[in-house]
């Protein structure tokens, strides 16, 4: 069996498809190894895989920051640093799979004539002029445009900016004597395998891309039970709204919280508030606050959720049957939201920047709507969790090709 190298380097919730993918692949007799961020390192490894840092911490590149151009800036600079992590682990790796700004994997994999495979979580990282992509210049707002031909120019202006991003890249490159990357997209996204790891019901694939194959969405199972606290909190009132911003850093992530915990006690709901901070900050008795939980089992217990719009999140929150809020911050997360309002699963978004007081209330108070709860369960009955399995037939029936190539390259040789 195989040696797979699992390299996602993005947040939290870049990771844990990989992980789903890792679990299936080991069911099945091969062996993984995880390279990610220093900062998630220790939540890998908890969960039983063999995991090593790669990179910079990723919560590094987000801290003071919701601009893209600021975070992929950021990457690029310490790319060396991926670079150096991985090349060992790609080397006795018999192939690689990346997400996200997985830089150097492409690379590394081209060098050591390894075959890799990469997953995108969004169809806004495909190139369609259907889908307005997430830009490294200018606000996330303006991903609302849709004319074909300013997408256009978004795309030859992201073209355009593939040298200023990838020096760093290129001298590496030029280190292993490979020829400079020409195009961000084509490098990062299609330099092997490709998987567009959504799923179809709540984010359809473009009709105008022909790469990528839709396996669905990679659903991680793995999380254990809640604690008995948690457990006690969910089971003895009514059912909690849940706030979880996920990976993203805030500028004033404490007034954010103070003013979900006010808007829940003005409309008489509980509040279950998920930050890594949220204990220090004295909140109450009436509200429980947790570092972490586990979606998939505290989520069908809660009556709204209330997050930042991940691909992961909206999809499991989908999963759950539950009304969703999304309050974006950067990125895909303004066409997630675009999508959660369009599918009727919650209300239209609210954007952090633009986060008050009386109108988060507002927002609130219209996604408990009965309508939304409806559309959540209709939804909910039309997804499925075959996205793994899609994804890890299609790796073994990549790979025994690529190995019998190799072998067929070697006998030819002898």
């Amino acid at each position: 069996m195989a040696h797979m190298l699992m390299a996602p380097y993005g947040t939290l919730g870049d990771i844990l498809p990989l992980m789903a993918l890792a679990h299936e692949l080991e069911s099945r007799g091969h062996a993984t190894t995880f390279c990610v961020p220093p900062d998630y390192v220790t939540t890998v490894s908890g969960h039983g895989f063999a995991c090593h840092p790669c990179g910079s911490p990723f919560g590094a590149h987000l801290r003071g920051t919701y601009n893209e151009a600021t975070i992929l800036k950021r990457v690029f600079d310490e790319v060396g640093r991926q670079f150096k992590d991985l090349a060992p682990f790609v080397e006795r790796a018999d192939c690689v799979i990346g997400s996200m700004l997985q830089v150097a994997a492409p690379s590394l994999c081209e060098y050591y004539a390894k075959p890799y495979a990469y997953a995108i979580f969004s169809p806004c990282y495909l190139e369609s002029h259907e889908i307005p992509v997430p830009m490294p210049l200018g606000r996330s707002r303006k991903l609302i445009i849709r004319r074909a031909s300013l997408i256009k120019a978004m795309f030859a202006m992201r073209s355009a900016m593939t040298p200023w991003f990838t020096r760093t890249l290129t001298r590496a490159r030029d280190a292993l004597n490979l020829p400079p990357v020409k195009h961000m997209y084509q490098y990062l996204a299609c330099s092997g395998l490709l998987f567009a790891a959504f799923d179809p019901e709540l984010t359809p694939k473009p009709t105008d891309v022909e790469e990528g194959v839709v396996t669905g969405h990679w659903a991680w199972s793995g999380d254990p039970a809640p604690d008995p606290s948690l457990t006690a909190y969910l089971n003895n009132g009514t059912p909690p709204i849940y706030c979880g911003l996920g990976s993203m850093h805030h500028h004033s992530a404490k007034s954010v919280v103070q003013q979900f915990v006010q808007a829940c006690r003005d409309l008489g709901e509980r509040a279950l508030v998920v930050h890594p901070h949220a204990s220090q900050w004295q909140l109450g008795s009436d509200v429980l606050v947790a570092r972490h939980v586990p979606h998939r089992h505290v989520l069908p217990h809660c009556r709204l959720a209330v997050h930042h719009g991940g691909a992961g999140t909206v999809a499991v929150t989908a999963r759950s049957g539950l009304p969703q809020m999304v309050v974006p911050h950067l990125g895909d997360q303004f066409f997630h939201a675009q999508r959660v309002a369009e599918l009727g699963l919650g209300p239209p978004s609210l954007p952090v920047r633009k986060l008050k007081g009386d109108t988060l209330f507002a927002r609130l108070k219209e996604a408990l709507e009965p309508r939304y709860l409806q559309n959540a369960k209709n939804m909910a009955a039309r997804l499925d969790n075959k996205g793994v399995v899609c994804a890890a037939d299609l790796l073994d029936r990549s790979l025994t090709k690529a190995l019998a190539k190799t072998d067929h390259a070697s006998s030819q040789c002898d």
